[in-house]
């Protein structure tokens, strides 16, 4: 009993000496010196090197605090790291001082905002907390916001502004893994912050256990076509288990001259029980060419990929291109409650599953259900399914155009016959978004849909990929392109004629069966034609790209040419690497954007954008806009 009192006795007084070296340490430039002690605001430091090194050896539970309405030079590439540190004390970067004041900002120019890592083999370390920060490049930078590599856990991201770098939140891989490390970055929150205007990805890398939740992503991505993004999820070391990401505003995906060019929300690699949910994609009207998609769970590796157990529920996708929705190699896939909304004549694809050829794990387990879609597009589809498995599409409802010849559901290879008639296939002539957003059917107007609503789209659409920088690895980008010869191909000729009418509003003497389309079974042409169309894939890798890390090698990667009709050989290849330095560089496509057109930001513009009241202003002018409210300038 004594032994066992005395064990106690020590727990209870570790405890009451931990929180006795809770200690804060202010950072302010205008009053601080570095040679104080930091520990009171009259005695601040006033560095951002001294912050950081302070940070390094204090104890769990400290905090290094910045003053609000000062500006912090990252004069240091500095590494950020600090054992003592944990998941139950965090250690704290924050800010403080006059609320009404704008957030602290870390002024970086060619440096990494904060950068967690430590050297040598990864061991996992972490319990970090980063909250009310703006943090900025003014240069055209090729390093990140914030960086997390090496096995980073249990960090928090919350309320920030990060803009002007080439990744927002890079999310990295590690070195080899010591004994009670797993190479991945574990518990990771992001949560109630603003990324904009960095030239490469808003969020980008894997993590594990983790929550990227309330945030505004917005002009991410313009530094080349294709291969930017918004949010950018990519793991393939290993399944990476356990990714929510939700409740997020993704806005101004790749935007180069003016247009979209990228999907918004991509995951690629390797994951399991991923939710994607309550987000909301958009474009603007006639701002997106056919390269533009709003969500994909996709193979892009030159390795094999797979994605288990995905749930995409309850987004809003406005505008967003070619396709809203897409899933391959996904193996148990609920896509349920979403509403996708195209003003245009843009989106080829509501909802599309396999959305691009698949890796050896096919389809499977695929439930489409209580969807609304509404499109301007004559030639596009609600609802897509193929594949190698059967899917089950249940009471969705879709708006087509009344002028369109083409199905609302389009069912290839082994979904041909896949039972669509709780489903709902309606016609319309004409859109109106606010309408659309706040009433439950398309308002029928006397315009037809050309009226105000035609988009600038390019000849042809990419089915997008991109590599994993996230796992220190070399490897190969697979493009696929679909041609708007290709599309028509895939398109049903011929028309059933049992439609039906009492959905459609027709008027007196109008042919029912002429312009008002339904759910159809497809036609013994439509199957002809998914198998003769000639249009075959696959997808190369590069001669020397192998998997790592007990992995086996893969070569000849895609010999087996897919059978469906939407894709083509690959046109282009890309390749992003991981350097030395934990930096990323890329090889740019030819006649991508230079660097003339990726943005600068000043320090001033991210004080004065936080000081105005700009809610209620025109989001035109707006800097961030999300929710229906302005941000920021």
């Amino acid at each position: 009993m004594k032994k066992l009192s005395l064990f106690f006795l020590a727990i209870s007084l570790f405890f009451i000496s931990s929180l006795t070296h809770a200690k804060n340490y202010y950072v302010c430039d205008s009053t601080g010196d570095d040679n104080n002690d930091g520990l009171s605001e009259l005695s601040a430091f006033k560095s951002y090197p001294k912050a950081i090194s302070t940070f390094n050896k204090m104890f769990a539970g400290d905090s290094v605090l910045f003053c609000r309405g000062g500006v912090f030079p990252v004069t240091v590439d500095a590494r950020i790291y600090n054992s003592k540190c944990g998941a139950t004390q965090p250690c704290t970067i924050g800010s403080y001082g006059d609320e009404s004041l704008p957030k602290p900002v870390l002024s970086a120019t060619d440096q990494n905002g904060l950068y967690f890592t430590e050297g040598g083999n990864a061991d996992p370390d972490g319990g970090y907390t980063v909250r009310d920060l703006s943090i900025v490049s003014e240069g055209n930078t090729k390093k990140n916001g914030i960086m997390l590599y090496n096995d980073v856990d249990d960090v928090t991201l919350d309320g920030l502004h990060i803009e002007g770098f080439r990744i927002g939140v890079y999310s990295a891989g590690a070195n080899t893994p010591n004994a009670m490390a797993n190479g991945i970055n574990d518990r990771l929150a992001l949560r109630n912050s603003v990324i904009i205007n960095n030239s490469s990805q808003g969020f980008h890398g894997g993590c594990q256990d983790c929550v990227i939740e309330n945030n505004t992503f917005e002009n991410n991505g313009f530094g080349q076509k294709i291969l930017d993004h918004n949010i950018y999820l990519g793991w393939s070391r290993s399944i990476a288990k356990g990714v929510t990401i939700r409740n997020n505003t993704l806005y101004k995906s790749t935007h180069i001259d003016g247009k979209c060019y990228g999907v918004s929300l991509v995951v690629h690699g390797k994951f399991e029980d991923l939710v994607i949910e309550n987000n909301t994609v958009k474009e603007d009207v006639g701002k997106v060419t056919g390269y533009c998609w709003g969500i994909s769970v996709d193979p892009g590796y030159a390795k094999e990929e797979a994605f288990y157990n995905v749930t995409i529920r309850n987004n809003t996708l406005i505008n967003v291109g070619n396709v809203a929705i897409g899933c391959a190699s996904c193996e148990g896939v609920n896509i349920e409650n979403n509403t996708i909304i195209d003003e245009g004549k843009v989106l080829t694809y509501g909802i599309s599953v396999p959305a691009k050829p698949e890796d050896s794990v096919k389809s499977r387990d695929v439930l489409i259900k209580n969807n609304r879609i509404v499109y301007g597009n004559p030639d596009g589809h609600g609802v897509a399914v193929g594949g190698e498995q059967l899917s089950k599409i249940l009471s969705n409802q879709v708006y087509q155009p009344q002028i369109s010849t083409v199905e609302c559901f389009k069912r290839t290879a082994a979904n041909i016959n896949t039972d669509i008639s709780t489903n709902e296939c309606n016609p319309h002539n004409g859109l109106n978004l606010m309408n659309l957003m706040t009433s439950q059917q398309p308002v029928m107007t006397d315009d037809l849909l050309d009226e105000g609503i035609t988009q600038d789209v390019d000849e042809s659409g990419i089915q997008e990929g991109i590599v994993d920088t996230s796992n220190d690895e070399t490897e190969s980008e697979a493009v696929t392109e679909l041609t708007n010869s290709q599309q028509t191909n895939q398109q049903t000729n011929s028309k059933n004629t049992n439609t039906r009418a009492s959905k459609a509003n027709i008027t007196d003497g109008q042919d029912a069966t002429k312009n008002i389309p339904s759910n159809r079974s497809s036609s013994s042409s439509s199957s002809a034609g998914a198998s003769s169309s000639g249009s075959s894939s696959s997808r190369t890798s590069s001669s020397n790209s192998s998997e790592t890390n007990g992995d086996s090698d893969i070569t000849n990667r895609y010999s087996n040419q897919s059978t469906n009709p939407s894709f083509s050989t690959i046109t282009e290849s890309e390749v992003l690497e991981l350097d030395s330095d934990s930096t990323l560089e890329v090889t740019k496509e030819p006649g991508q954007a230079n660097s003339s057109s990726i943005k600068s930001v000043t320090v001033n513009e991210v004080i004065k954008a936080q000081q105005d009241n700009v809610e209620d202003i025109d989001p035109t002018t707006c800097r961030a806009y999300s929710r229906g409210v302005c941000l920021m300038r």
